[in-house]
């Protein structure tokens, strides 16, 4: 009998944890304000916690999959965006493949808010790589 109730008990902690994770955060007033003042055409934003920051997330026709994040006082700390990897410097495929004997996946343009460029890189393989624009690797 007692191993039934701690199984009940067990059973019902997961599934409450399972739909406090699924819920929806609370964002910042001042984080969602910028937000649509930044991206004003940005629809079915979602938003999650990353670290300290704040991330939104939404598909534009044009471009695709698109997040900005902030962090919880409302200042934007980069923008990432879908970057084709067929136009992507030809130094990171080479070097993908040279390093890690596999082939990108997907890759996103991140531009932090003082203007820096950065290409970041999804492997076949499950690796995610930093490139600076030239092609460079920055972490690996």
């Amino acid at each position: 009998m007692q191993k039934m109730n701690i199984r009940l008990l067990i059973t019902a902690a997961l599934l409450f944890a399972s739909v406090v994770s699924q819920a929806q955060i609370s964002v910042p007033k001042v984080v969602q304000l910028d937000m649509t003042q930044r991206y004003p055409a940005a629809k079915n934003v979602t938003w999650k916690r990353e670290q300290r920051n704040y991330a939104a997330m939404w598909t534009d026709k044009t471009s695709g999959q698109n997040t900005a994040v902030f962090t919880s006082g409302g200042a934007l700390v980069a923008v990432f965006s879908p970057a084709p990897v067929k136009f992507l410097p030809p130094a990171i495929a080479a070097y993908v493949k040279a390093q890690y004997k596999t082939t990108i996946s997907s890759a996103q343009k991140k531009t932090t808010v003082i203007g820096k460029e950065f290409y970041v890189i999804n492997t076949r393989s499950g690796k995610t790589l930093l490139f600076d624009p030239d092609g460079k690797p920055i972490r690996h």
